[in-house]
């Protein structure tokens, strides 16, 4: 009897508790939102969500979205959220964050451009140990951080676009850190010397690239190829269709669904470790309507979907419509024959001029010619003129590389369809070429270490010294692809080249059209306004290459880094819409004339002294009078400054760096002097002629 009752007893015991798992596996999906006010307290929205506690915190800069989205697989090693950061001071909240975890040890990710070196001291202030991951290329980065958190021999690897569009790196982040195999990066059209060397030292012998063609060319796949590697591809007919075959593919068994931006990805980058964490994939939309693919793939999962992002990233719209599509919420108000559809047809319906304006800018940017966009509603020919107008002077890039829009409005039932027959200065297979090229500039003049100013300065003397004004190109002179391979273009070339420049260093900057003051009153005029250290300010290229003599190349810095104040003196945009610069510091280096840079200091002739020699620190932007002698034309080499010395016929002098011990070298009118080796070399005026003066 008492055997009987210990069997009853157990087989109520058993029942109950698989009743219980029964139930809990039956739960109810649920959506949630993790945000916060800007995209430091999203991503401790997100840390909270996934950690009560963690020995390991990984840090990435306030513009690293691309060290995040590599950072995913660190993360899953070490167990670790992943927490965004002021590039040069830490955030109350992130310090509050890391004391909630009670973490032990800081992976710092990027360079410290990225991140600076003050809060590399501030977090070991807090008493925490302090590592960084770093290379001179995103690329490099990236192989880094797949040094440091695959120790086994990984025969595999996910091959992505690391420039411009992140979102296939977003949607492959949490496979590549499950699977526990790298996640490298690359341009359109060619791998990265370092990439090469890694594949090849580590063994590698499959490479999944992740997107289409027009994200990782076929060159290289060829590549790839030609090392032996097996090369797979997976792709989508967009962004959205390639995250949910990644789903489709890598996660058969989901635990939940992650939604996150698929074109603004500032609170999506931090989420890859969270899907890893949670088997879950990550789902790519646009802000206002919910994709179609998503829609179906949400539907059949029914599972608990996590939404990335505040209202600006994910909108209510979509939120609400997650919640019809599981059942969570009721639609009380449905149309006849909607059945139980509850997204548009459309994948992405703009029903805003906002949102048509972003719908319009992802074709053009894409270099499309012929685009159908169908409007929710009715709008007017004069409103999407407007937006074009709009689009054209907003400060972006593709603002200035259009050449011409032809709109036409259709109605289409209740709704609209906006058609626009687009021409470009560029065609995209040249944009990709420009990617290219540009990258392998910024290889060149850009040193590791370098803050953005630095950043900034190499490429505005880059820019200046390798183009020159000219209306005489066999590309149209108003592209950035003439200034780039021709050497030559008008305001608009100059402004968009530099535009790409900063763009490929992740440098914030904004292209600028209106007028400025010349010799003949106020033209058209094209320029750039840069962001440096969280402040803003004016620059421009074309009006810092004024003279080109005796085919000399003239740098300047009267318009390099100023205030609005002193620009407005002769430009004036078209539109009021930009940044304010209030900021002067730079302003020091605007009266140099021809400088030359030696030990962190520019040497000149001070156009607002009558070129007489002077010096600016480029750390404390301090200015200093070397010598009442004009100084037009000068170098600098061996602790030593050798000048065409104006106030004694142009003859070349040397003195120290202090302007002291004068000296003088020659007895001829010297200009356009340049160092070649143990030479300078100068255009003697009085023979008309190049010359060579032997230094020590």
């Amino acid at each position: 009897m008492r055997r009987f009752k210990r069997v009853v007893i157990f087989t109520v015991l058993f029942f109950c508790i698989l009743n219980n798992r029964t139930n809990a596996e039956k739960q109810e999906p649920v959506v949630k939102r993790l945000e916060g006010k800007n995209r430091i307290e999203t991503s401790i929205s997100v840390s909270k969500e996934a950690f009560k506690r963690a020995k390991t915190a990984i840090v990435v800069g306030y513009t690293g979205e691309v060290d995040a989205l590599t950072g995913t697989i660190l993360a899953r090693k070490k167990d670790a959220p992943i927490l965004m950061s002021h590039k040069n001071r830490l955030d109350t909240s992130l310090v509050k964050e890391l004391k909630r975890l009670e973490a032990k040890e800081v992976f710092i990710i990027g360079g410290e451009s990225i991140v600076e070196p003050i809060v590399e001291k501030e977090l070991k202030n807090l008493g925490l140990a302090v590592n960084r991951i770093k290379g001179k290329t995103r690329e490099e980065t990236a192989i880094n951080v797949s040094k440091e958190s695959i120790k086994s021999d990984s025969k595999e690897a996910f091959l992505t676009l690391g420039y411009g569009v992140y979102a296939d790196a977003l949607a492959i982040g949490p496979i590549a850190a499950n699977k526990n195999v790298p996640l490298l990066l690359t341009n359109k059209d060619k791998l990265k010397q370092e990439t090469l060397d890694y594949l090849k030292s580590s063994g590698i012998k499959t490479v999944t690239i992740v997107g289409g063609e027009n994200a990782v060319s076929k060159k290289v796949e060829k590549t790839l190829k030609s090392l032996d590697i097996n090369v797979k591809r997976i792709e989508g007919k967009g962004r959205e269709d390639t995250a949910i075959r990644i789903a489709e593919e890598y996660i058969k068994n989901p635990g939940k669904i992650i939604l996150a931006n698929g074109y603004k990805y500032a609170d999506a980058v931090v989420g890859g470790y969270l899907g890893a964490k949670e088997n879950s994939p990550i789902l790519l939309n646009n802000d206002k309507a919910l994709n179609y693919g998503n829609e179906k793939y949400i539907k059949e999962k029914g599972l608990s979907t996590t939404v990335l992002g505040g209202n600006l990233s994910i909108g209510d719209t979509v939120f609400r419509n997650i919640e019809l599509g599981l059942g969570i919420i009721k639609e009380d108000n449905k149309e006849p024959g909607d059945g139980d559809r509850f997204f548009p047809s459309f994948e992405t319906m703009p029903n805003s001029p906002q949102s048509l304006k972003e719908v319009m800018k992802e074709k053009l940017e894409d270099f499309e010619a012929d685009i159908s966009i169908v409007y929710e509603g009715r709008i007017s020919s004069d409103e999407v003129r407007g937006i074009i107008r709009d689009i054209y002077s907003d400060g972006s890039y593709i603002g200035g590389a259009i050449k011409s829009i032809t709109p036409g409005v259709k109605k289409v039932g209740d709704s609209s369809e906006v058609v626009l027959k687009a021409e470009y200065y560029n065609t995209k297979k040249e944009e990709a070429f420009m990617d290219t090229e540009i990258n392998k500039i910024l290889g060149k003049i850009i040193k590791p270490g370098m803050n953005e100013f630095q950043k900034v300065k190499a490429v505005h003397d880059h820019v200046v010294n390798n183009t020159r004004y000219s209306n005489d190109t066999i590309k149209t002179s108003h592209s950035a692809y003439a200034a780039l391979t021709e050497g030559k273009a008008v305001c608009q070339g100059y402004a968009l080249l530099t535009y790409r420049f900063l763009d490929a260093l992740d440098i914030e900057n904004h292209y600028v059209i209106g007028d400025t003051l010349g010799k003949k009153g106020w033209g058209l005029h094209a320029w750039n306004k840069v962001k440096i250290n969280g402040k803003y300010y004016n620059i421009d290229t074309t009006k810092d290459d004024p003279i080109v003599v005796d085919g000399n190349h003239i740098l300047s810095y009267k318009y390099f880094l100023v205030s609005d104040k002193k620009f407005s003196a002769t430009h004036r945009p078209n539109r009021d819409i930009f940044p304010k610069a209030t900021d002067t510091k730079y302003e020091a280096l605007s009266n140099a004339y021809n400088p030359f840079e030696y030990k962190n200091s520019l040497y000149f002739g001070n156009t607002n002294d009558k070129d007489k020699l002077y010096s600016v620190d480029l750390d404390s932007f301090k200015v200093k009078k070397l010598s009442s002698n004009r100084a037009p034309y000068l170098v600098v080499a061996g602790n030593k400054i050798y000048f065409s010395n104006y106030s004694s016929g142009g003859h070349i002098y040397s003195s120290d760096l202090n302007g002291k011990n004068l000296k003088q070298l020659n007895k001829v009118h010297s200009t356009h002097l340049k160092l070649e080796g143990s030479y300078i070399k100068f255009f003697n005026k009085t023979i008309k002629k190049w010359d060579k003066l032997k230094i020590k």
